[in-house]
């Protein structure tokens, strides 16, 4: 994570009500920097704020086109991997949407990239990797709380590594904020309302009933592709905004910059590798949750965004990356992902599950059934959908 504008702290709600400070009470209240903090934490949380606010107001203007209402977001003290969803009720006013995100998804982020990055035969290319001690990267919990375990957060020696990893961190963290807003932006609270006393979605839950569970992850994957696209146009944002970065940036920093997002490959290789670690972060945080799940494996997951990155680079050529190219290099970063994780996890790695996810006959009817609940709800979404329409 890498200043390029003004600091702040992070901003409290805009707006919150009754039913919102139950749930956010819950998970520990919201999370605030109080008393004495170490500059560098500071810092990171003002970089944090930042971003999403930026986020905010690009969404706001961008993304909620058709029925305008404001979006916040906070950061909440539950240190367990989770984040969440929640629209006002219908005729509250003012209407607004909120985000929830657990401090603990911030630091996991830190901790896990941190690993990856300080591990030498991770990202070789990045910075001077010989000052990297691989002994010091391994932990075979790496996904678990990481206040929970005990253990000290782990950050490559090489600050270009570092700033690296940050920067990875950030992408997973647009990711999940974007995941968020389609989630948000596309009607998917207040359908859910109108089927069920339910005022939030929940990145992490157990589903009693399979009906349930095809639905909810019929709407993961519309939130994933949302999610995805915007991220994408996130990284490529942070690829102009490379031209102007001046002197008020350290060379380590600006070295890592380039290696994230120089050009649109780069850039877009960053935001497969950023977001198959989320998945596979949340995965294992879920290990314990039997099936059916509210949602599907990171294999799936990411078998289902890379076609939607596809058709966005054949349908725009403006983004100046061939989807055909895309295509025939999405695995070799898919397996670089998995590789890395396996190297910090000190575990065998078996990549056969990358491909078989494209030939199991029940990934297959998985697909089918979700493609069938889509055409479904989608006319009951349209009434609640924010704004740019609803995906076919």
């Amino acid at each position: 994570m890498i200043p390029t504008e003004d600091d702040r702290l992070p901003p409290p709600p805009a707006f919150t009500n009754p039913e919102l400070d139950e749930i956010v009470a819950t998970a520990g209240g919201f999370f605030w920097l109080e008393g004495d903090h170490h500059e560098s934490t500071v810092n990171l949380f003002r970089l944090l704020a930042r971003r999403l606010d930026r986020h905010v107001r690009f969404s706001e203007s961008h993304l909620y086109t058709d029925r305008t209402r404001h979006i916040c977001y906070g950061m909440l003290c539950a240190s367990e991997l989770n984040a969440f969803a929640y629209a006002s009720r219908p005729g509250e006013v003012p209407a607004f949407d909120f985000i929830g995100i657990n401090i603990g998804v911030v630091f996991t982020l830190l901790d896990a990239f941190g690993r990856i990055l300080a591990h030498p035969d991770c990202f070789p290319e990045v910075g001077n990797r010989s000052l990297e001690d691989p002994a010091l990267a391994l932990s075979p919990e790496l996904s678990t709380d990481l206040f929970g375990s005990g253990r000290p957060p782990c950050s490559p020696k090489c600050q270009v590594r570092k700033y690296f990893a940050g920067e990875l961190a950030q992408v997973a963290l647009d990711f999940l904020f974007f995941h968020e807003v389609t989630h948000l932006r596309n009607g998917h609270l207040e359908y859910l309302r109108e089927l069920h006393p339910v005022p939030t979605l929940i990145e992490i839950v157990a589903i009693d009933d399979t009906d349930v569970a095809v639905l909810r992850q019929t709407l993961e994957f519309d939130a994933d592709s949302g999610g995805s696209v915007q991220t994408l146009n996130e990284a490529f944002r942070m690829k102009d905004r490379l031209r102007t970065t001046g002197s008020d940036t350290s060379r380590e920093a600006r070295e890592a910059l380039l290696s994230a997002y120089s050009d649109p490959v780069a850039a877009t290789h960053t935001v497969l590798y950023a977001v198959y670690l989320l998945f596979r972060l949340f995965d294992d945080h879920t290990l314990n949750i039997e099936s059916p799940r509210s949602h599907p494996q990171p294999l799936v997951r990411m078998g289902w965004i890379a076609p939607t990155i596809y058709e966005g680079f054949r349908r725009h050529p403006n983004y100046g990356y061939s989807a055909n190219d895309f295509a025939l290099v999405t695995p070799q970063v898919l397996i670089q992902a998995e590789t890395d994780y396996g190297r910090v996890r000190g575990q065998p790695v078996d990549v056969r599950g990358l491909y078989a996810v494209y030939s199991d006959p029940s990934a297959a009817e998985n697909v089918r059934r979700m493609t069938s609940t889509w055409s479904a709800i989608r006319p009951r979404l349209e009434p609640h959908c924010r704004g740019n329409g609803l995906p076919e």
